[in-house]
């Protein structure tokens, strides 16, 4: 039971809650999750792209799902508003960040001349780069666990 729940039945015996399985660690969770909440996202009129299942559009948004985490795209900040009550009301529970800057790993340029938001992952890629022992700047490269020798950039690519 959660922490503070004390309901008790006509016979002063403690209530029992029923799980809904689905939702609760099994295989077929996720899936049951994704069902759950693109249903819901298209009850508050957001239209998912054929293209890229993870993009839902709407009139006045659009939104990018990753996992849990959602990314909305707004021209006005009332619309959120609207949205997020919308998205509450369908039993979403929604932690607002308020900017986007760094989801998840992504960083978010707007490019005023031309309009596109560039949408790049430097941190990850350089995150990678070091933890491999390709950057320029290690001078102690780690070394591959089978040879036991440090790991080389290839200057000429694979042959």
């Amino acid at each position: 039971m959660p922490h503070g729940f004390k309901q008790y039945d006509k016979h002063g015996r403690p209530k029992v809650l029923k799980l809904k399985r689905d939702l609760y660690g099994l295989r077929q969770s996720p899936r049951a999750f994704w069902l759950n909440l693109t249903e819901k996202l298209k009850r508050c009129g957001l239209k998912q792209s054929k293209l890229y299942p993870c993009l839902f559009i709407g009139a006045k948004v659009i939104c990018i799902v990753y996992v849990d985490d959602l990314l909305f795209w707004i021209p006005k900040a009332e619309f959120i508003n609207e949205l997020a009550k919308q998205l509450r009301a369908e039993e979403i529970k929604l932690d607002e960040e308020g900017d986007a800057a760094g989801f998840l790993g992504v960083q978010l340029r707007h490019d005023e001349t031309t309009g596109y938001i560039h949408m790049t992952q430097e941190g990850l890629a350089k995150r990678i780069i070091e933890a491999l022992g390709f950057d320029v700047n290690v001078t102690n490269p780690k070394g591959a666990p089978a040879e036991q020798k440090p790991l080389i950039k290839d200057e000429n690519g694979p042959p």
